[in-house]
């Protein structure tokens, strides 16, 4: 019925190039891969749970199916044969300076008051915003 509706709303142009269009097509080949299905009993599904299956249309809408090999290897460590043999960036040096001392000071702590039992304890200045704290018991 949709099909019905849309060839009618086509022009003749439209039409002419929609046949057109599906007669060449058809002269071409068309291939898709196709999982197999588990009724299917052609195709032995015991060597791997996702067999895939090459399909190809013919002209005559006969389709030939072959099994195609799956292209997975395992994943296996290997010893790492790369040597450093000091040619790459040769031409770069490492400027001879003085190094900048690390001496920053320790975070200053913040003394806050739990709301539920009314413990002091000392907290991060960052953490400590709004007005109800909790302290370590409390949160459970």
């Amino acid at each position: 019925m949709i099909e019905k509706d849309f060839l009618q709303s086509l022009s003749p142009e439209q039409k002419q190039k929609m046949i057109q269009m599906l007669m060449e097509d058809t002269t071409e080949e068309s291939e898709f891969i196709a999982p197999s299905s588990p009724d299917d009993d052609s195709v032995d599904h015991s060597d791997s749970p996702k067999n895939k299956v090459a399909a190809r249309v013919n002209d005559d809408f006969t389709v030939s199916r072959e099994e195609q090999q799956n292209g997975r290897q395992a994943v296996r460590a290997r010893e790492n044969r790369w040597e450093d043999d000091g040619i790459e960036h040769m031409d770069i040096e490492t400027p001879d300076v003085k190094r900048t001392a690390r001496n920053r000071s320790k975070p200053g702590k913040k003394r806050v008051e739990c709301h539920v039992c009314g413990k002091t304890f000392s907290v991060n200045p960052t953490l400590a915003f709004g007005e109800y704290h909790r302290c370590n018991k409390c949160t459970g």
